[in-house]
């Protein structure tokens, strides 16, 4: 008789930790969400179709480029660097380096304010700051 009150209670207490921790998981998706959707508009800068036109605004300037590394900076120590997963994380660091070294590059001079060609935080060539960077440890690329 122990064993059985014994088992149900053991079955009972699983069930709940199992139910408390999935609890947790659907608020932290719930939270990475919201956070992801403030992380989304501040990369409308380098949106694709400002490459795709003749009177398109041209790829993103120094100075746009200094707002967003600001601005993600912001963003990862106020609303969403706590919700990151591994894989994810990674990414944002790939992308937030590019960047980084994109700026560097202007420093040394170039016309226009502008980054140099192959310079530009975002190359229409490979499709965004994540293109041509290796992820680490394997993770696939979005």
């Amino acid at each position: 008789m122990e064993f059985v009150v014994s088992t149900c209670l053991a079955i009972v207490g699983l069930y709940l930790a199992h139910s408390l921790l999935r609890h947790q998981q659907v608020r932290v998706a719930d939270r990475r969400i919201a956070s992801y959707a403030a992380l989304w508009e501040l990369m409308e800068v380098t949106r694709p179709d400002r490459l795709l036109s003749e009177d398109a605004d041209r790829p993103m300037t120094i100075q746009e480029a200094k707002k967003l590394y600001a601005a993600l900076s912001r963003w990862y120590f106020t609303e969403g660097g706590m919700l990151f997963t591994a894989p994810t994380l990674a990414m944002f660091l790939v992308a937030k380096r590019r960047l980084a070294s994109s700026l560097d590059a202007s420093k040394e001079g170039h016309p226009g304010g502008r980054a140099p060609p192959g310079k530009s935080p975002y190359d229409p060539g490979c499709g965004g700051l994540l293109c041509s960077t290796p992820v680490p440890d394997g993770h696939p690329r979005i």
